[in-house]
């Protein structure tokens, strides 16, 4: 099977699961944003805020790292290997979930200081310490999955944990408001462990007679590439966090609402590519990490399928923005569309960057992706601290596109001269193409008055998703695989 045919297979099952996932949280959003209003909705972002701090302060990025060495160990059909892979990652997530949850508890008060000014939420911070536990032992579960390539059970797993956590946390929030967010957030954690733990127990493998020093040593080798993933994580967590607190500061926190809703709207169209050609690329990538040659034609392959699927998808939620924020929000949250084009322009850059980065997991070298990051990091809030009092809320989607592109172009640098990478012909083409139309849509949706805008801009999202079909049928034959599907049904 071809690349191609790889990258759209995976696509197709994480991002129908995705896509499942996507209409059942919008329609949870859509109930809470009613129900809590902005302020809740502000106040769900901190305390996710706190606990994704937390979680990558304390987890060692284990649940990412393990993916790796069981993709490799899977590659070479080393069943010992895999066990022990195994053996070490359930030890692991215990072990980092528990101290994570101890030390969320311990700096509550804290915590509490330093989101809201005050020690109001002392208590709410310490009983959602809880969620860095069942999250952690979730998430062990989904990087087994994805480590086998079992991309269908993880895929369900995803299904069934948004439906359940729908119908779990809106009673929640219907009964007690905002003083239910604690509570959904905790149930929300438990489901998503208790179906995660169903699928991931179907695996069958052979127990490895491991001592607790071996599979300490054993985490210690593992966590190598994970310590970078935390400190990446941990820098993504800070500089929200710091946003955030700088957003209640200067605007309030219906302006935190109103960043949350966007970073929400932008994580969950493009997180709908991204994941889900993640979820099978990194490990396929990880299994030919010694062959450059491979790399760049899985990679190059990669960021094709990535365009053709998201390059469209890009230039037609610009056009829709404000149907999709009244779907998935209310009027109130209309604002929130100033930070949000801004940002979406700025993911055509992100579908660039994203292959290549994976390059660095897959070889192991996770110290650039920590620099890389950090350059992001520094930028944007750079940006956002000097362009606040000039533009208000719209910096934070300006300062995402200044952000992506210098953290693009010192990624190529890296990859180009480290693994000797270059864009192919059609890699190129397709860059060049999506992003005119992104600019094209994006440059008329902010200066041609009137509905009119609409027309023309809709204009160019059809012509890019007409050509984004004929060039996707010569690289997979669509018309092949949809003549199979129709005759195998019949």
């Amino acid at each position: 099977m071809s690349s191609h045919s790889t990258a759209l297979k995976s696509t197709s099952i994480v991002g129908g699961s995705q896509f499942v996932g996507i209409l059942i949280s919008i329609v949870r959003t859509k109930i809470i944003a009613v129900l809590i209003g902005p302020s809740g909705v502000g106040l769900i972002g901190v305390f996710q805020g706190i606990i994704d701090l937390l979680r990558n302060a304390t987890g060692f990025g284990i649940s990412f790292s393990c993916v790796k060495s069981i993709a490799e160990a899977s590659g070479r059909n080393d069943n010992q290997s895999i066990s022990k892979a195994i053996t070490i990652l359930r030890r692991w997530v215990w072990a980092t979930g528990i101290l994570g949850m101890i030390i969320g508890i311990l700096a509550c008060e804290i915590l509490s200081r330093y989101s809201f000014g005050d020690g109001s939420f002392t208590v709410s911070i310490a009983l959602i310490s809880c969620v860095l536990l069942f999250n952690s032992l979730q998430e062990g579960q989904l990087g087994l999955l994805q480590g086998l390539r079992l991309i269908n059970k993880m895929a369900k797993a995803r299904i069934l944990s948004s439906l359940l956590g729908l119908l779990v946390t809106v009673p929640i929030y219907w009964f007690w408001g905002i003083e239910g967010i604690v509570p959904a957030l905790i149930v929300n954690s438990i489901v998503m462990l208790i179906v995660s733990n169903y699928f991931a127990g179907k695996v069958s493998w052979e127990k490895s007679a491991m001592s607790l020093r071996q599979s300490f040593s054993g985490g210690l080798s593992m966590a190598k590439l994970g310590f970078f993933i935390v400190i990446s994580g941990f820098g993504m967590s800070a500089t929200m966090y710091v946003t955030r607190y700088f957003l209640v500061s200067h605007g309030g926190m219906d302006t935190v609402g109103m960043f949350q809703a966007a970073w929400n709207v932008s994580n969950i169209y493009v997180g709908l590519i991204l994941n889900s050609m993640l979820a099978d690329f990194f490990p396929r990538l990880t299994q030919v990490n010694q062959d450059n040659e491979l790399l760049r034609k899985y990679t190059n392959e990669q960021c094709e399928t990535t365009f053709l699927l998201g390059g469209p998808m890009i230039s037609v939620i610009l056009v829709v923005l404000p149907v999709v924020i009244s779907i998935l929000y209310s009027s109130e949250f209309h604002d929130c569309i100033r930070i949000l084009d801004w940002q979406l322009a700025a993911e055509f850059i992100t579908f660039m960057t994203w292959p290549l980065g994976v390059i660095f997991l897959a070889k192991g070298h996770g110290h650039y992706c920590v620099l890389t990051d950090f350059i992001w990091f520094a930028i944007y809030l750079l940006t956002v601290f000097i362009g606040w009092g000039k533009w208000g809320v719209e910096i934070l989607g300006i300062a995402v596109l200044i952000s992506n592109i210098v953290k693009h172009f010192v990624v190529y640098l890296i990859v180009r001269q480290c693994y000797n990478f270059s864009w192919s012909r059609q890699s190129i083409k397709l860059i060049l193409i999506n992003g005119a139309c992104s600019i094209a849509c994006f440059t008329i949706l902010r200066f041609v008055p009137g509905d009119l805008k609409y027309f023309f801009a809709g204009i160019v999202c059809l012509a890019l998703c007409c050509f984004s079909i004929i060039e996707l049928n010569k690289l997979i034959d669509l018309k092949d695989i949809i003549k199979k599907k129709i005759f195998r049904k019949a």
